[in-house]
Order: C-alpha cells, then structure tokens, then sequence
C-alpha cells in the first residue's frame, strides 16, 4: 500500500505518525484496535493466573488464630508421642530399660528360688530412680542358710537397700524394699521411700501413704525389727509381720502405706524367704 500521509522514507521505532484517513477507513481501524486491547487484556489475565497459582481463600483473624491453636495442639501431641516412644522399648508396653537390666533380670531368676525375670522387672520399675541400675546380691535365703531370724540380721544387716521376699504356702509372693539395714533396734526406723509390695496372685506396689500427716501427727511406721520379730508399717496393724523362728507371719491393712492384705490370707505359713541387696 502507499504512503497514508504522504511522507517518504522509513519511518523509526516509536515516531509519531500522523494518519489521514478516510471515515470508512478509521471506523475499521478503531474495530480493530479495540479488538486487540481485549485480546491482550485477557491474555495478560490468563498469565497473571499461570503465573500466581491457585487463590488461597481470605481468612479472617479469628480464623487464623483458631488455625494456629489447632497446629500448637498437633506439635504437642506429636511431641508426647515422640516422647512416649522414646521412653518405651521397642515394641511399647512398657519403660525402656537397659540391656544390663535386662541381662541381671535374667540373672536374678536363674538363681532366685522366688523371682521371676517379670517380678524383677515390676520391683526394678518400682524402686527410687537412682536404684533401678543396681547390681542384685542375694544376701539370705532360708534355703540356703537355714531359718532363722538372727541368721537373716547376720548376713543382711550391713546392706542397705534391700528387698526382702516372702512365699506362703499358699503361693502368695510379697515383702518389703527396706531402706536401712536389717538390725534388731526395739523401734521404728527407715525412710519415707520404704514401701511393701504384692508380686502374687498380682502385682501391686503400695508406698508411703502420706495422707494425713502433719508436724503434730506423723505417721513414718516403716521399719521395725527386734530379736523376736520384723515388722513394716503401722497405724493400727502391720501391713507386714514375721515371727523370730520365720516360720509365721501375718498381714493386714496399714495406714503407713494405704495397703491391702499382702498374702492370700491374713495368718500365713511361711514357705521361702530371700533378701536382696542392691549396690552400684
């Protein structure tokens, strides 16, 4: 086509050019710009979208804030269960203990006439955190070293802590972790971490029932032991009772530890009893 407005010669990038046209003309080309203004309108929309990816709907404040709460309470719960599992063995169940409390467990019921590799590890869970990796020395037994009660201060009567177990002829298995020695004082004695136990017909742990206790009234009746008895826990009965020659005993509820009878029965006939010494 020639030259619109008459001029000669190439025309630069971005001049100014002035067009005459005929009113046909302009009507046609004024079509044709504003079609193009709506074609690169949507274009540019369409890019604008590719470009952004998908709108995120507005969230109000409260809104915002209820989604962070909810994302708190999942990390707390996350964190319990990591916790959780880092505290269990493998296969849960139960605290995680160490190879060598494993090992002594198995130990200990090879040459316990009493203990179970079970009953070891309840007892083991069950005392004062700086015990539970001890080594166990069986310092008595009425097997071994005859029945006597004399015999029993003799051989564990310098060791403390101690487990001291009894068996009925009933079957029932219970006893008492002392924190002393041992020894016969005509008194009271021990600590607050002293507790009796249930090992059979079912586990039970009964520690120091403090409930009640005030400067005026304390009740601290752990340990007591003379030549003709030991006794654990007081308020009204013995939560345990052995006779000199270790032959009888009884069992009832006590105040000291909150405890049920120990043994099948109240008045018991004593089968076997071990004392084990723990020691780092």
């Amino acid at each position: 086509p020639g030259k619109m407005d008459g001029s000669s010669g190439p025309r630069k990038r971005g001049e100014v050019v002035t067009v005459k046209l005929k009113l046909p003309q302009a009507g046609m080309l004024v079509y044709r710009v504003q079609r193009w203004k709506h074609k690169a309108h949507d274009h540019q929309h369409q890019l604008s979208q590719e470009s952004s990816g998908p709108r995120l709907p507005a969230l109000s404040i409260p809104r915002l804030r209820e989604m962070l709460l909810l994302l708190q309470s999942n990390f707390a719960e996350i964190e319990e269960a990591v916790a959780s599992k880092e505290a269990t063995g493998p296969h849960g169940g139960g605290p995680r203990r160490r190879p060598e409390t494993e090992v002594q467990a198995a130990k200990v019921a090879a040459e316990s006439a009493l203990l179970s590799e079970t009953h070891i590890r309840d007892l083991v869970d069950a005392v004062p955190d700086r015990f539970r990796h001890h080594k166990w020395t069986l310092l008595y037994s009425t097997d071994r070293d005859g029945i006597s009660l004399h015999t029993l201060y003799r051989h564990a009567g310098k060791t403390a802590p101690t487990l001291l177990v009894v068996k009925d002829m009933r079957g029932g298995i219970f006893g008492v972790f002392a924190t002393d020695p041992w020894e016969a004082r005509d008194k009271f004695y021990g600590t607050g971490e002293t507790f009796v136990f249930q090992l059979e017909p079912q586990i039970n742990i009964y520690h120091w029932n403090q409930k009640g206790n005030t400067n005026a009234k304390r009740n601290d009746y752990f340990m007591y032991s003379t030549e003709e008895c030991i006794a654990v826990g007081g308020g009204g009965h013995f939560a345990l009772w052995l006779d000199e020659d270790l032959l009888y005993g009884n069992s009832a509820a006590s105040e000291t530890f909150d405890n049920e009878c120990l043994s099948p029965s109240k008045v018991f006939q004593i089968l076997s009893i071990e004392v084990w010494g723990l020691h780092d």
